[in-house]
């Protein structure tokens, strides 16, 4: 049974006159779970008009104080981070269950992002299971970073774009392929993501016979982001991994970048154990919760 609204607030169909103040809460979450806001008013646009369901909830003076998009299987509750505490999370949470299960949606997924861990403890209690760690790791660069060191018979070459591609498809599918939660992409949706319009191949590295490699990007505000770091099977452990993220953060910096950024699966012990060891910090975090509807 779906625990009631407390007293005075009320609900309805999420509109397009309500995109501004809908954009007011997810900014409000958004500052306090990763200290600064990560949507835009075209953002909350385009989600409105591809969502399933998307209702609103109204406190005592009428304003929106909470939200709740539904896309399939990804559920979005947000509350105004002065609204919680009052049980409109759980509310929420429920509302989006039953029009999920409605659909014949099986299995319900939710994103919780940063320091939002009253959020992860009310998914654990209501039968939620964390599936997936996401972190991203940063370094200020200032032109010290250690040379790599290179095994023998993996010495560096730059990338060629054409040539490598598919050898570098098939070396990162199959690194990627044991780390819980993965998914595989074919050819054409791998080179769209890795070698897209951001994809750098000049702070790209390939070590030897693509014993190993690393794809990169240029972003914005002089940062750099290693999107991919691959080492072949029979290369493990001597220390290839090591050498490919030095010569990265040494590429970034010769390019002028100060900022070297990446992502990785928290749940990869020996990647964060690297990373860590080279400097890098983890600056945000979101955790994937998954809950099967009966």
């Amino acid at each position: 049974m779906t625990a009631p609204l407390p007293d005075g607030h009320t609900s309805r169909p999420a509109t397009d006159d309500d995109a501004e103040a809908i954009l007011a809460v997810g900014v409000a979450r958004d500052t306090a779970d990763v200290g600064h806001p990560d949507w835009s008013i075209d953002d909350v646009r385009e989600e409105m008009a591809e969502i399933d369901a998307g209702l609103v909830v109204c406190g005592p003076a009428g304003a929106i104080v909470a939200f709740g998009f539904l896309d399939g299987g990804l559920a979005r509750p947000n509350v105004h981070p002065d609204a919680t505490g009052r049980g409109i999370g759980t509310w929420l949470r429920e509302q989006l269950e039953d029009r999920a299960r409605a659909a014949g949606t099986t299995e319900l997924r939710q994103d919780i992002f940063g320091a939002n861990d009253e959020a992860r403890e009310l998914l654990e209690s209501a039968g939620y299971d964390v599936t997936q760690l996401y972190w991203r790791m940063v370094r200020d660069l200032d032109g010290t970073e250690p040379e790599p060191s290179w095994p023998d018979g993996a010495q560096p070459r730059p990338y060629t774009p054409g040539e490598d591609d598919h050898a570098a498809y098939g070396l990162v599918d199959d690194a990627f392929s044991d780390i819980p939660g993965n998914v595989s992409h074919t050819f054409d949706e791998w080179r769209g993501r890795a070698l897209g319009a951001q994809f750098a191949p000049d702070l790209a590295t390939v070590a030897g016979d693509m014993a190993g490699v690393a794809l990169a990007e240029r972003w914005g505000d002089g940062e750099g982001y290693l999107s991919y770091l691959a080492v072949a099977r029979d290369w493990r452990g001597r220390g290839l991994g090591r050498a490919l993220l030095q010569a990265t953060l040494r590429n970034f910096a010769d390019a002028g970048l100060k900022r070297a950024v990446l992502s990785v699966n928290g749940r990869n012990e020996s990647a964060t154990r690297l990373y860590r060891e080279a400097g890098m910090d983890v600056e945000f975090r979101a955790d994937r919760f998954v809950k099967r509807l009966k």
